[in-house]
């Protein structure tokens, strides 16, 4: 007889003297949730992810940073951690985060210029608020880049 076997005969034993009850359980029917509700799902998720939520829970940075005025000596403070490329303060993730989700919507404005039934109106409307947002949304990027390197693509 083989070990799985004499498992098998020691747990039946209960069961010989036992009866097991007879249950009769619902299953609870959740239904699927909307489209809209799962892109808002996947976007938020996007978001969170592209401030570098995970960075802030492990490393748990302040929420800003602040820096000595060499002139007046008064502490002020600053949301960019500068030369730091790996670092971030939470306050400078989220503003970050919230120009990547900002560029997103505008290729998502993009994308919607190709639907079919609307009118030309509003095809013009996705096309030219759809590249003011990817506009934007890089160039305040480039602006972070900037603030948070100071020096870095530099034309002298």
């Amino acid at each position: 007889m083989s070990a799985e076997g004499a498992v098998d005969q020691l747990l039946g034993i209960p069961f010989l003297f036992m009866r097991p009850p007879t249950l009769k359980l619902k299953v609870p029917r959740v239904s699927l949730p909307g489209r809209y509700t799962v892109f808002g799902l996947v976007f938020l998720s996007y978001f969170l992810a592209s401030s570098g939520i995970i960075y802030d829970i492990i490393q748990e940075p302040p929420s800003m940073g602040q820096t000595q005025d060499p002139k007046t000596g008064n502490v002020k403070p600053v949301a960019f951690m500068q030369y730091r490329l790996n670092g971030q303060y939470i306050i400078e993730g989220l503003s970050a985060g919230f120009m990547f989700a900002v560029a997103a919507t505008g290729v998502i404005f993009l994308d919607r210029t190709h639907t079919k039934g609307i009118s030309e109106k509003l095809k013009y409307f996705y096309l030219f608020g759809g590249l003011g947002l990817v506009i934007v949304g890089y160039n305040l990027l480039i602006v972070f880049l900037k603030i948070k390197l100071p020096g870095y693509l530099k034309t002298d």
